[in-house]
């Protein structure tokens, strides 16, 4: 038998779609501008194809990187378009506002993006097919999506990444996807990038033939168990039938030749097309659970650090959702609540979310951080108005000033609440915290005073328990004496607790002993908890994942205890880490059973990484919060060396990673919108990537690049650890992880009248 007859007959009883597509992302390689022109281009080459060629399908994804620069500078077409899209000749899939990573954005933000894009393109695109999610060139993100992608509408998805390390693990093409809550989803998953070069064409049919079968069919056939195969057609920014440098591209041709020599069915199809022929096959697909990636790209974690859109995203996330809940508890107590578009600022966000934010030109960098910090900024002053006028509405019931602390969250929260208190007028000299009914309550104060010794200004720490997304009125009074000053203890080999026993040796913390499961944490001789190192690397171009060639530790300069009081003590390292300078606080509550950390870089930029470590004394297994879920961690059972995956042993978690045998347990609450852990199983060390530096290229397009990558300046990391016993349910981590970024909000009452209709 002929190379080519063999061939036929593994391709006959396969039908192939041909799937194709432009790949859109925000920026890359080039400016903003020159993308939103490439895909006005691509729009309008696809309607001038289909007035010649009915035959032919393409699909478009989204409403912010690809249709909008369209919409805006071809009014005239968007008749056609939609035409187009009624009669299924061109996709809506996945009918999104944006093209983010699951796992790089808030798990509200990536309901959003479901919920307000499919709203859009519903009224846009009467009557558009949008049962099919497609996220192309995105990580698959985490098992909750089965769940929050069907409640949205969709019936199928496609991703990509990461092929190799899927691939590796022997994973189906197509599959039902089972979530955490047993909904399962229907899914295909490969790249976008299909038959975009003419190194499939030959001088022969023949040759073309096989040139097809063995480099675009057979690759994606092998671990497909069902007979249908989408081969998705195009690159990044591609114009329809030409390669990635303008080449023709004869698809036409050889979607007839193929039809016409008896190789099988092949034609061109949207993903809405391809899924309805899956479907057909869709009993007789296997049925996956739990996390198809647990690393996401491994490199990326803390770049850009507080400048970052990463960051800010998340924050944001947080700020809106806070918003809206206090907008409709305003509204319900007739308050007369911004009129700020909230759903507006949601698009505003989305709009920080697009597709390769990581290699933005200068300008375009700045535009949409500065659209992220707008967000931010005014969803807070939602929040601030709503609690004021709440504080202001309050009927009073004891003397001193009254205090507003707001729960975000929905349940009851004991916790601590700080706030921050001015005094205009010389005189006051010490303060007390007392609930409505006279109790007295432990406070911790910071006060800035007058020349005369007077309080000018201070910030108040004190515990209290607050009902779900509810409040609680606390009054501060004067007190009539100073207060007793507590010294600070000045023992740095020490902070103590009812619970816990914190011990630092030359200001590394040696020891996190837990007194109720008579517990030592951290493995001793290992170079101490939160140590911070820089990780060197060795550069290797625009995905600037290079190996690690030298690691550099820290030198302490200076240590001191820096607060010792009721709520909290709090003991600070300074020192550096080769050009970098470093602040450490380690912060032991005395009220909760929590370690506060604080990390300050002052970074002189480069090309590496800073982590803290945590080496842990006794076996156990990770756990990582996902949005609305949590997940196993197993670093050992995954295959790693792929492009998302050059560094070992990392791992994706959201906001917190649980370590625990069963009995006993560590929780390492990340920094906000961080997200990048490793764990080094041969050695039991849990770190935490905190900042990526990139020193700024010099050369090819990369040089026209955001600066803001070297990372240059102070970045401020807070984080936090949570001793507990029994596994992260036992210990109630769920809620006190999320509790940790999202704390009490306090509001002094500002009007003077004491009438009030509130309790």
């Amino acid at each position: 038998m002929s190379n080519i007859a063999s061939l036929r007959a593994q391709v006959t009883d396969l039908t192939i779609l041909i799937i194709p597509y432009s790949h859109s992302d925000w920026a890359w390689t080039y400016t903003r501008a020159w993308h939103e022109e490439r895909y006005t281009l691509v729009f309008n080459e696809v309607l001038d194809i289909l007035r010649d060629h009915p035959e032919y399908r393409w699909f478009f994804d989204t409403e912010n990187e690809q249709l909008a620069p369209f919409r805006r500078r071809c009014p005239e077409r968007m008749e056609e378009l939609k035409q187009r899209v009624r009669e299924g000749k061109i996709g809506v899939s996945g009918g999104t506002v944006t093209n983010p990573h699951p796992h790089r954005i808030g798990g509200e933000t990536f309901i959003r993006n479901l919920v307000l894009g499919r709203r859009y393109f519903q009224r846009a695109f009467p009557g558009a097919d949008l049962s099919v999610l497609t996220l192309n060139d995105i990580i698959v993100g985490y098992t909750q999506l089965p769940q929050l992608i069907r409640k949205a509408g969709y019936r199928a998805y496609r991703f990509w990444r990461p092929e190799e390390a899927m691939d590796a693990k022997g994973l189906p093409r197509t599959f039902h996807w089972e979530g955490l809550d047993g909904t399962t989803l229907l899914c295909s998953r490969g790249s976008y990038g299909g038959l975009h070069s003419t190194r499939w064409v030959r001088d022969t049919w023949e040759e073309t033939f096989e040139q097809v079968i063995q480099t675009e069919i057979l690759p994606r056939s092998r671990l497909d168990p069902s007979h249908v195969i989408g081969v998705f057609q195009g690159s990044d920014d591609a114009r329809p039938l030409r390669t990635g440098n303008e080449q023709p591209l004869p698809l036409f041709e050889l979607v007839q030749e193929w039809n016409r020599r008896g190789m099988g069915a092949m034609r061109f199809a949207t993903p809405a097309e391809y899924v309805r022929e899956l479907e057909k096959e869709a009993d007789h697909l296997p049925t996956l659970s739990g996390p198809l990636d647990t690393v996401g790209w491994s490199y990326w974690y803390g770049q850009i650090g507080n400048e970052s859109l990463r960051e800010g995203r998340v924050k944001d996330d947080i700020a809106l959702v806070q918003a809206e809940i206090l907008s409709r508890i305003g509204a319900a107590m007739e308050m007369a609540v911004p009129s700020a578009d909230i759903e507006a600022l949601w698009w505003d966000l989305l709009r920080t979310c697009p597709h390769a934010t990581l290699w933005l030109f200068e300008e375009d960098y700045e535009e949409l951080l500065r659209v992220s910090k707008r967000v931010g900024f005014e969803a807070r002053a939602i929040s601030q108005t709503i609690l004021e006028d709440m504080a202001d509405r309050i009927s009073l019931k004891s003397e001193g000033k009254p205090i507003l602390v707001f729960n975000p969250l929905s349940w009851a929260r004991q916790d601590v609440a700080s706030v921050h208190l001015t005094f205009p007028m010389r005189g006051k000299r010490s303060l007390e915290v007392r609930t409505p009914d006279g109790h007295l309550l432990p406070h911790q104060m910071v006060a800035e005073p007058y020349e005369n010794g007077t309080l000018k200004e201070a910030d108040l720490w004190f515990p209290t328990d607050v009902p779900a997304v509810g409040y609680r009125t606390f009054y501060v009074t004067d007190h009539e004496f100073p207060p007793t000053s507590t010294p600070f203890h000045g023992d740095p080999s020490r902070l103590e607790n009812e619970a816990l026993r914190l011990s630092f040796e030359e200001g590394h913390l040696i020891s996190i002993f837990d007194k109720g499961t008579k517990t030592e944490h951290i493995a001793r001789g290992k170079g101490g908890a939160n140590t911070l190192r820089f990780y060197v690397i060795e550069d290797t171009g625009p995905y600037h994942y290079g190996p690690v060639k030298d690691i550099v530790e820290p030198v302490v300069e200076h240590v001191e205890i820096v607060a010792d009081g009721p709520i909290f003590s709090t003991l600070r390292t300074s020192g550096h880490l080769g050009d970098h300078g470093v602040v450490q606080d380690v912060t032991l509550h005395h009220t909760l059973q929590r370690i506060d950390l604080r990390t300050e870089i002052q970074c002189a930029g480069g090309d590496g990484f800073f982590r803290v470590h945590f080496p842990l004394s006794y076996p156990g297994r990770l756990s990582a919060h996902i949005p609305f879920g949590v997940e196993d961690r197993d670093v050992t059972r995954e295959p790693y060396g792929s492009l998302e995956r050059r560094r070992e042993n990392v791992f994706y978690a959201s906001e917190w990673v649980d370590y625990s045998d069963g009995q006993k347990g560590l929780t390492l609450i990340g920094a906000l919108g961080v997200q990048g852990f490793h764990f080094d199983p041969d050695h039991r060390i849990l770190s935490h990537t905190l900042l990526k530096a990139i020193r700024h290229p010099q050369q090819d397009w990369e040089r026209f690049e955001t600066r803001r990558r070297e990372a240059k300046g102070k970045h401020v990391f807070h984080y936090a650890l949570i001793p507990h016993r029994g596994d992260w349910r036992d210990g109630d981590i769920a809620r006190m992880g999320t509790a940790f970024h999202r704390p009490l909000r306090t509001v002094p009452r500002v009007r003077w009248s004491r009438d009030g209709d509130l309790p």
